[in-house]
């Protein structure tokens, strides 16, 4: 006794922890068999249940018990007459009482969160109805109750020839699992006896796979199975299933043989075609024999459809046994009568069509004159925007205007207050370089001056003596010379060159003397300072022509290095804006940039500003294409495999190479020119320049978007060169995130 009481309360404990854990936890636990024994709960936790399940009553165990009780009843109630009301209410409650016993054995009860654990349909059910139980009244007990066992303990001993109960139950509520092991369970054991019955039932319940297997076996063994006699004693249904299985998969030589079936079938169930059918129903009054003979009327169409017939052999068959069957008006009486219905559903239609036409004439109506007022309405509204356009474009205008006249006033000020602040700093402005410009000879309007300077100089005495004596070479090659020196790492004096004037004061030197070496040296380098760290000098440049003296500048002295170098410089610093990157293209500026380094290939500095230009040139897209064309992307490898060690050429270039590679064709022709080699060499030799891992990530992130570049670039072990430039810099936010959209890209 103490054992038992040990193992209710272990269980009870069991329990109360069950009701603790979520759906989920315990569904874990009847997967894994857990610490809790569910199979034990269910044998012996009953007053703990909160949930039942009422299966299909007993009726035949109900009638006799009720017919015993009431002929008792009506022994003793014989003799007394005068209490037939007694005996009807007596009647009723025994009929309540044993409906209550009934639903006592015809009863599971069971724990709502096991349920609801392996059963998504109870899950559903208890939650949207709130009810502690349910009725399956179409399922027996002995159907349902191993089921339910099957939930708790995860095992079930099924009756293969009722299968498909359990298999129709198992879907109802959900268990996709026990389905699986029923037909796993039914596979085996399918023979040349069973089969047509098997093979209905999965039709019946909609299994697939073991409609399949049937069908595969029937299809192997069809010649031994058409003729068993077990064939012609299927009911009806199952029958019909076969037939039309068999039709469906069987050539043209089988016909005869599915005929010989139907009227082996035909004779077993009684089905003579030649009686009435009254009498037909009557011999078989499980089947409407008026719906048998349409159902063979269509399966044998079907054969004759497969064998494909003239209309002489038509004649033939209808002199056969099967056909004999028939009575001889049964087809022209079946023919007839779907005409007939034709008929009548096709009239019905013509007056719903002729309707449907009226009803369709007045809505074109209504619509044509709904038509003439939107048209009207589309008109005003088109005049309307008409006149709203002509208003905005007149506004537009009077803002443009406008905003010339603020821009102009604001660049007024700004010069007012930049020149009030260089008078305010006399150190800055006084800033001097002692020159000696010795006697020089200016003529002009006829006379001819000497002069000579022996004094200090600053911005606004130096453009002035420019302008005045433009004509005078020293003074305009000197004058180069003092504002490019002026110029260098002053933000300020930058600044007031602009404002002085000085930027077109330079490119009238270069253009009035454009042989002179100096004057066009001097001045590329006084451009270098000027565009470095202003924006709006970078646009009077462009705006006064710079950029086009330039590129003459440096295609007047091909074999000049430092004009060449220095000119490169000036165009990369000027190449910060959208509209100068335009420019260059537009003066073949990218064309000058590539023969200058095919000239000088030994000239790391022509190299490095070059690589350096094509990083900001190469930010527009037409730029990316013209690079490629004059064979930039190239020279730029080529660059960098000349100077291997040189870092910022390593830098510069990979970054050209990042941006030129935004470029469908420019990718595949990177690949092409070695391009990707020569990054990933450029990385493993520099693997502490952070620049050069960052640069050379972004650069193989965006030829990756190209299959075969994916490919090369796992082949010359990309990879392995951006996971170790990860490692080596954890800290740089930049170098981790396009290294892991670099890793994506290459695992495609």
């Amino acid at each position: 006794m103490n054992n038992n009481n040990n193992n209710n309360n272990n269980n009870t404990e069991n329990l109360k922890e069950l009701y603790k854990l979520s759906i989920k936890e315990i569904d874990n636990i009847l997967l894994k068999e857990q610490s809790l024994n569910f199979s034990k709960i269910y044998q012996t936790q009953k007053q703990f249940t909160d949930f039942t399940i009422y299966c299909k009553e007993n009726k035949k165990e109900n009638k006799k018990e009720n017919e015993k009780e009431n002929k008792k009843e009506n022994k003793k109630e014989n003799k007394k007459e005068k209490k037939k009301e007694n005996e009807k209410e007596n009647k009723k409650e025994n009929e309540k009482e044993n409906e209550k016993e009934n639903e006592k054995e015809n009863s599971i009860k069971c724990h709502k969160i096991i349920l609801n654990a392996r059963s998504s349909f109870f899950d559903l059910f208890t939650k949207e109805k709130g009810e502690n139980q349910i009725y399956f009244k179409e399922f027996d007990f002995e159907i349902v109750e191993p089921i339910i066992k099957y939930i708790y303990e995860g095992e079930i001993n099924i009756n293969h020839q009722e299968f498909e109960k359990y298999f129709k139950f198992a879907d109802i509520i959900r268990l996709e699992k026990l389905k699986i092991k029923i037909e796993k369970e039914i596979e085996p054991i399918i023979n040349q006896n069973n089969i047509f019955e098997i093979f209905s039932k999965s039709k019946e319940i909609h299994s697939n796979f073991l409609l399949e297997i049937c069908q595969n076996f029937i299809l192997k063994n069809y010649n031994n199975l058409l003729q068993k006699k077990e064939i012609s004693k299927l009911k009806t249904n199952e029958f019909l299933n076969i037939i039309d299985f068999l039709i469906s998969n069987f050539g043209r030589d089988q016909t005869n043989l599915i005929q010989e079936i139907i009227i082996e079938w035909m004779k077993n169930n009684k089905l003579n075609f030649n009686q009435s059918f009254q009498e037909e129903s009557e011999l078989n009054s499980n089947s409407n024999s008026n719906s048998i003979k349409k159902t063979i009327y269509e399966i044998l169409i079907k054969i004759q459809e497969k064998k494909q017939i003239t209309k002489e052999e038509i004649q033939k068959i209808e002199k056969t046994q099967l056909f004999q069957l028939f009575p001889s008006n049964f087809f022209v009486d079946l023919l007839d009568e779907k005409m007939g219905k034709l008929k009548s559903i096709s009239e019905n239609l013509t007056q719903k069509e002729t309707k449907l036409n009226q009803k369709q004439q007045k809505l074109d109506q209504k619509q044509q004159k709904l038509d003439k007022k939107q048209q009207k309405l589309e008109e005003k509204e088109n005049d309307l925007n008409q006149n709203k356009t002509k208003l905005q474009k007149k506004e537009n205008e009077i803002n443009q205007k406008q905003q010339k006249l603020e821009e102009k006033e604001n660049d007024l000020n700004q010069n007012k207050i930049e020149l009030t602040k260089r008078e305010n700093k006399p150190e800055i402005e006084e800033r001097k370089i002692q020159i000696n410009l010795q006697n020089f000879r200016e003529q002009k309007e006829g006379k001819i001056y000497e002069i000579k300077v022996e004094e200090d100089i600053n911005i606004e005495k130096t453009i002035q003596w420019m302008k005045e004596f433009q004509l005078n070479e020293k003074i305009q090659q000197n004058g180069c010379f003092i504002l490019h020196n002026f110029s260098v790492g002053d933000h300020e004096n930058q600044i007031e060159i602009r404002i002085r004037d000085g930027i077109s004061t330079i490119i009238k030197s270069m253009n009035n003397f454009p042989n002179n070496q100096d004057i066009q040296n001097y001045s590329c380098q006084a451009f270098i300072n000027i565009s470095a760290n202003s924006d709006k000098n970078k646009i009077e440049i462009r705006k006064k022509d710079g950029i086009s003296i330039i590129i003459k500048s440096m295609n007047n002295f091909p074999n000049n290095q430092d004009i060449q170098k220095y000119g490169i410089w000036a165009l990369s610093n000027i190449s910060a804006n959208n509209e100068n990157q335009i420019e260059i293209r537009i003066r073949d500026g990218i064309s000058t940039i590539i023969k200058s380094m095919n000239n000088f290939p030994n000239n790391e500095d022509i190299q490095n500003y070059s690589c350096r230009a094509f990083i900001n040139i190469s930010v527009n897209d037409k730029n990316k294409i013209e690079i490629r064309k004059k064979d930039g992307i190239s020279i730029i490898i080529k660059s960098m495999n000349n100077f291997p060690n040189n870092q910022d050429i390593q830098k510069n270039g990979i970054w050209a190479l990042s941006n030129i590679a935004a470029n469908d064709e420019n990718k595949i022709e990177i690949r092409k020119k070695d391009g990707i080699s020569t990054i990933i060499k450029s990385m493993n030799n520099f693997p502490n320049n952070q620049d050069i891992q960052e640069n050379g990530i972004w650069a193989l992130s965006n030829i990756a978007l190209n299959k075969e570049n994916r490919i090369e670039i796992r082949k010359k072990e990309g990879i392995s060169i951006i996971i170790k430039a990860m490692n080596n810099f954890p800290n740089n936010k930049d170098i981790q995130e396009n290294g892991n959209w670099t890793l994506e890209r290459l695992e495609k």
